[in-house]
Order: structure tokens, then C-alpha cells, then sequence
């Protein structure tokens, strides 16, 4: 990317010196590349993994690939200025195809009363309709995954429509599209491979591993091995998934993980990233491609002190896990919402819970047992280490990897709460103003939560999918009524439960793999 990046400058700023007559999709498209690196290592991952399927790699198995290039054309259409580009139908300057500018050969009018008179040109706005957030939420972002469907049905680049101008329309579209979308596509799969193979940072030295597995004899797995593969099969999202990391390395002990940093240490290019629960959506979050996964999910500990004042939690567990340890003894600390949530990422990047009457999850962390990059081990507490203490409550993983959490914990029993589906139409004004009302309360009733969300359902259209939470084994509690009482309802779930199977459940609607 480094050599890259200036040559693909030098080619746009030639491009503009010309009378327009070139051909800059393929430009456009590489620019975008050296502009968004952080895409490099998940196109290299979609064509690796094509080409071991198969010697002859089909632009047809690079879903990815293809959505990078439609987000590319999206963000760089801009609309003609020049006389001269309307001379020619199918011209493709200013990074767009002109079969959607027509000249009228005798008068014409619009379905709106709109006349053309013979000899006129009529333009299609390109950019207006690429840039409209009616079809392209927040378009200012550039965001391949906007095409990407996971079960498949997602818009083509060979694609024409109102909304997809950039062949023309109708009848007109440009005969030749599948053709150059075949050569486009071929043509940026070698710029992608080529760059990716040509960033001294995209593969790491298998030294690193090497050395981890000398540090951690039978601990280190790499692809094809089963403990590989079930790693990457417990991350949330896709994103996250398509990263392959050179090897996994699957501790079990604060020992191991003061091992494994301490031997990381002497390099300045080992790259790693730290894996709890595997719950965030953006690819790199606890995962890496070419470099090293250190996933947690052995460190799973989990005791109560005496006075079960305290829970002292292990970042592999997941929060199912551990409200099903606290439940024996009565207790519960604010943790996820979702039951596959995993402790440590959840913790250290803030935290929101059903109790809201307890704050962040990480304001009821009490002391951290931290390795630091050296691979020492420190007890982190208000009263010792007091900068890393506040670090760490948000600061993820970039002060130290965490391996024990010693959390307040409070007496909790049956609760009650449950999803309520409503059609968003009718009830989208009562829903708002609940909300409001509900937030803005200077009577707040700390025991009561909601969580407010909309989604879409086929056979109902827009829907909204509300989850009160209440902290007391109370049917129906006042402070909620104004979202139970809101009609119509599509379902109601809502009932007394204990915490573990309510975790459970809302997890359930959102399992791993499915973002």
C-alpha cells in the first residue's frame, strides 16, 4: 500500500488533465483501496479461501470483492460537465457509464408534463441517486458490507435499475455490461492479491508462533486443527470469521498468558489480537489476519468470596455462564444483555446491563489481574495502580490483557420481562413519545429497563421490538406500562423468569454467525 497509494494518485490526477475519454473505474476502485486498508486482509482471506476451492477462481465466489467494488463506483459517481462527453451513448468517463443521458429525436413529454424538445438531453443524476440516503443510508461512509446479504440475495453489479443507473436503463442498458464487469473484476483481483502479498506487514514471520510455541508447548494450533476451527467458529459476526489468523493460541492461565507476552515481547512485529467472547461486530476487534489470536476461553474461573460480597470471574467465561454460577447463591452483577456475550470485551469496553441502578458493568469491577506487555502480572485496584484502574474501565485490551475480574455483586431473584412486537406504523408515535417519557422521568424507577429497537419482518413490513426488563419479581410494574399498554401487538413474551434463561433467550434471537 505504501508504494501503491502514490501511483494511483499520480493516475487521478492525470485522469483529470485529460479531456475525460479514459477509463477510471478500475482506477477508482484501487484508490479506494490504498484509502481503505482495512479491508486489504478480508478481500486477500475471500480470494485465498476461493482459491483452495478451486483452481479457477469464479468472480462469481468473491461476494466481497464484488460489494468493494459496487461501494467504490457508489461513492465516486459523479455526473459529466462536459458538451463532449454526451457525443457518445456508452461513454464511461467521470467513472460512470452515459447511456443514462438521451437525446430526444422528435418532442417528447414526461408522464409529469415534463417537455423535451427534439435536439435536447436529458441527464440522469447519477450522483444525486448514488449519494440519496433513501437508498443508501449514511452514504457519506464508505461501506462495502451496505451490498452484502448473508443469505444471498443481495444487489448485483451487473444489476440495472432506477436505483443502480450505472449501465443505463431499460432496454438501453449497456449490452456489454456482464462482460465488463467480468474484466473489472479479474482486473482488481490481482490488485488485490498482489497488494496483499506485497505489504510487509500482511504476513507476519511464522517466527512469531514459533516462538509462542516454544514459550507454550501444546497450547499453539494452527489452521485445520480442530481448536483452530473452533475458535473461529464461536466469533458473532462474519466479519470476524473471515479473518485468518498464522495461528490460535488457547491459554488457560494467567502463567500462560504472562508467557506468551513475555515471548512477544522482543519483537516489534508480532501482531496479535486478545479474544473473550468473540461479540463485537467489526472484523479486528479479537481477531487478526496473518498474526496471532490470543483467545481466553480456557481462563474460565469463576469463585464467590465469603462474605458473597464479591464474584470473582474469568474473562472466558460467557455472562449465561456466570449469572448461572450467581444464581445458586442469589446473587448477580451487571453484565450483558445477551448470554454469548463473553466477559472480558464486554467489561473493559464499558458495559450496559439491565440494572441500570448499578451503572456500567465496568463501574462494578473492584480489582483487575492485569499481565502488561512486559508479561509481568499486576493486582490493579482504586487504591494500587489507580491510572490503569480508570484505564481500564473502557480502554479494552490496549493497557494489558486481563485475566481475572473481581466484580460487586448484589442479591437478585425472579424478574420479569420478556420482547413485545409491535407494527411500527400504527404505534411509532406512542412508541417515541413512551420512550421519552420514560427516559426523561425524574422519578425513574431504577428497577426498570427497556431496550427499544426496529427491525423488519417480510409478511409485516417495519416492526418494533421492545424488551422491558424489570429487577423485582413484579408483573407488569407501573414505570413500564407505557410501552405494555401500546396496541396493536404482534406478540407478547413477556413473563417472570430468573435471570440465566432471560440472558439465554435474548441471545437466542441473535446467534453467533448470523451478523
Amino acid at each position: 500500500m505504501k508504494y501503491l497509494g502514490p501511483i494511483v494518485e499520480a493516475r487521478l490526477l492525470a485522469r483529470n488533465r485529460q479531456d475525460g475519454r479514459d477509463k477510471p473505474t478500475t482506477t477508482f476502485a484501487v484508490h479506494d483501496f490504498c484509502l481503505h486498508s482495512e479491508w486489504v486482509q478480508q478481500l486477500r482471506s475471500e480470494l485465498e479461501q476461493a482459491a483452495q476451492e478451486s483452481t479457477h477462481v469464479d468472480p462469481e465466489s468473491l461476494p466481497l470483492l464484488e460489494c468493494f467494488i459496487q461501494e467504490s463506483v457508489r461513492s465516486n459517481t459523479s455526473d459529466a460537465s462536459k458538451a463532449d462527453h454526451l457525443r457518445d451513448l456508452h461513454d464511461t468517463s467521470n467513472g460512470q457509464v452515459v447511456s443514462g443521458r438521451r437525446k430526444a429525436i422528435v418532442p417528447f413529454e414526461f408522464s409529469d408534463g415534463l417537455r423535451v424538445p427534439e435536439g435536447d438531453w436529458v441527464c440522469l443524476p447519477q450522483q444525486a441517486i448514488m449519494h440519496d440516503a433513501r437508498y443508501y443510508p449514511r452514504p457519506e461512509m464508505f461501506d462495502p458490507m451496505r451490498f452484502f446479504k448473508t443469505n444471498g440475495a443481495r444487489p448485483r453489479f451487473t444489476d440495472v435499475g432506477s436505483k443502480w443507473p450505472i449501465w443505463g436503463l431499460g432496454t438501453a442498458a449497456c449490452f456489454l455490461k456482464m462482460h465488463l464487469a467480468w474484466v473489472l473484476l479479474r482486473t482488481y483481483q490481482g490488485f488485490v492479491a498482489v497488494a496483499a502479498t506485497a505489504d510487509p506487514h500482511s504476513r507476519p514471520s511464522q517466527s512469531c508462533c514459533q516462538r509462542l510455541q516454544a514459550a507454550i508447548p501444546g497450547k499453539l494450533h494452527y489452521a485445520n486443527d480442530p481448536a483452530y476451527n473452533v475458535s473461529l467458529a464461536t466469533y458473532w459476526s462474519t466479519q470476524e470469521r473471515m479473518l485468518s489468523p498464522r495461528c490460535v493460541l488457547t491459554p488457560d492461565s494467567t502463567q500462560d498468558v504472562s508467557k506468551a507476552l513475555g515471548a512477544l515481547a522482543g519483537s516489534t512485529t508480532c501482531r496479535f489480537a486478545v479474544k473473550s467472547g468473540g461479540h463485537m461486530a467489526q472484523a479486528g476487534a479479537a481477531n487478526i489476519q496473518d498474526g496471532v489470536t490470543i483467545d481466553l476461553s480456557g481462563i474460565n474461573h469463576f469463585s464467590i468470596s465469603e462474605d458473597k460480597k464479591f464474584a470473582t470471574i474469568g474473562p472466558g467465561l460467557r455472562w449465561s455462564q456466570v449469572y448461572t454460577n450467581l444464581a445458586a447463591y442469589g446473587l448477580a452483577v451487571p453484565g450483558g444483555r445477551s448470554g454469548q456475550v463473553g466477559v472480558g470485551g464486554y467489561l473493559l469496553g464499558g458495559g450496559s446491563s439491565y440494572f441500570v441502578g448499578h451503572g456500567l458493568g465496568c463501574d462494578n469491577v473492584a480489582a483487575y489481574e492485569v499481565v502488561l506487555s512486559s508479561g509481568a502480572v499486576v493486582n490493579v485496584t482504586a487504591s494500587s495502580q489507580s491510572d490503569l484502574f480508570k484505564s481500564l474501565k473502557g480502554g479494552s485490551s490496549n493497557f494489558g490483557i486481563v485475566t481475572s475480574f473481581q466484580m460487586h455483586a448484589f442479591q437478585l431473584g425472579a424478574i420479569w420481562g420478556g420482547n413485545i412486537y409491535y407494527p411500527a406504523e400504527p404505534t411509532v408515535d406512542k412508541q417515541l413519545s413512551a420512550f421519552v417519557n420514560f427516559t426523561g422521568n425524574p422519578s425513574y424507577d431504577i428497577n426498570a429497563a427497556v431496550q427499544m429497537s426496529i427491525s423488519f419482518s417480510p409478511s409485516v413490513g417495519n416492526v418494533f421490538v421492545n424488551q422491558p426488563f424489570y429487577a423485582l419479581p413484579q408483573v407488569n410494574p407501573p414505570a413500564l406500562r407505557p410501552f405494555t399498554d401500546i396496541q396493536p401487538q404482534l406478540a407478547n413474551q413477556a413473563a417472570l423468569s430468573t435471570l440465566p434463561p432471560f440472558a439465554i433467550t435474548d441471545g437466542a434471537a441473535s446467534p453467533d454467525g448470523s451478523r
